[in-house]
């Protein structure tokens, strides 16, 4: 099902402050294995591949974008797709910037508002935190993609260590840290954002791993969460599979240019 959708757009890092303090009632479900691309530390500069070339794909209208999402038939066997609502804006975010600069284009691609949306949840296996995955598709103007994605690049690997971000309870200090993720196929850049407060069935925090991913004047957002203790890892192999049916089944019999 289509839907049209404006607010700006939030991760789970919200669900991570919001349930700061809060106990889950439902008692502890089995955490399915993931594929994990990730480190528990971030890469060197030395260990970082080169970004592939940018693809050549002007913005993709909205019927589009929801085309180019996975389908059942493409995830594992007992996968479901589920519709995502894009969450209301919060405040929190905007001060967050302001408070830590370094940190602004890390908020900004947490919020960001595309001129186009599909939004959609990956769920496989178990319907727990760590087997969704959230997957935001939108398209930019011709140029600001490229233009957001090195501004988050440089923060992630260079200026953005935390983030203080305001809540009714004080502000709550969330860390940012880059996580490996290889060969996406388009220039991409993982970051995980670990609160120390939001664990839902065990002790510890809350983690939220984000890949952004920049496919000409198109993103993808990925997002998976899940208490720190049981180290939430994206999914290779859906990662990569959402990112082959964006450029292979939208784009046009065109080509790549270097970046």
């Amino acid at each position: 099902m289509r839907r049209t959708v404006a607010a700006r757009a939030a991760v789970p890092l919200i669900t991570a402050v919001a349930l700061s303090g809060c106990a889950s009632a439902r008692p502890p479900e089995p955490h399915a294995a993931a594929v994990s691309p990730s480190a528990a530390t971030s890469p060197s500069a030395a260990a970082r591949p080169a970004q592939p070339a940018r693809v050549a794909l002007g913005p993709l209208t909205e019927d589009q974008l929801w085309s180019a999402r996975l389908g059942v038939a493409d995830l594992p066997g007992g996968a479901v797709v589920e519709p995502s609502p894009v969450p209301q804006p919060w405040a929190g975010f905007d001060q967050a910037a302001a408070a830590s600069p370094g940190c602004a284009p890390v908020v900004a691609a947490l919020t960001e508002e595309p001129r186009a949306r599909a939004r959609a949840v990956y769920v496989i296996g178990n319907n727990t935190f760590g087997n969704r995955t959230t997957v935001d598709l939108g398209a930019f103007a011709p140029g600001e993609v490229p233009a957001r994605f090195d501004a988050l690049a440089a923060a992630v690997r260079d200026g953005c260590r935390e983030l203080k971000v305001p809540t009714g309870a004080g502000n709550r200090t969330i860390r940012v840290r880059e996580v490996a993720f290889q060969d996406a196929g388009v220039p991409a850049v993982a970051f995980a954002l670990d609160s120390p407060t939001g664990a839902v069935a065990s002790a510890g925090g809350f983690s939220t791993v984000v890949l952004y991913a920049a496919v000409g004047d198109n993103r993808i957002l990925f997002e998976l969460g899940d208490d720190t203790a049981k180290s939430p890892a994206l999914r290779a192999d859906i990662v990569r599979a959402q990112i082959r049916k964006a450029t292979e089944r939208t784009a046009p019999p065109a080509t790549a240019t270097a970046g």
